[in-house]
């Protein structure tokens, strides 16, 4: 419902990094790591763009540099890490729209 511990993503997850730790290599481990968390602060600081200028605790500004330093340091891993990654999330994006319109589809 939108709130709670996103169990399946928790659990793909933890399967992702137990397999590249597996591979006993520290360093596509780290990478991994470092790319899935710059983009989740990427996301944390497009969410903090959107806020509502009456809703807003801080000045905007800091949400775009914040926005902007995640996305280049991302992208600092080795291309495989960062081509994987986002093909992770483009399976993710594409999962989500296909149980959407399913979901939507029995509705009806």
């Amino acid at each position: 419902s939108g709130q709670g511990v996103p169990v399946v993503a928790t659990l793909v997850v933890a399967g992702i990094v137990a397999a590249f730790v597996l591979t006993g290599s520290v360093k596509t481990t780290w990478s991994f790591s470092a790319f899935t968390v710059l983009v989740y602060y990427a996301l944390t600081n497009a969410c903090a763009i959107r806020i509502a200028p009456a809703e807003r605790l801080f000045p905007i500004w800091p949400a775009y540099v914040g926005l902007a330093a995640c996305l280049f340091l991302a992208f600092w891993v080795e291309p495989l890490i960062w081509s994987f990654g986002l093909g992770l999330i483009a399976v993710g994006l594409l999962l989500r729209w296909t149980f959407q319109r399913w979901t939507d589809d029995k509705a009806k």
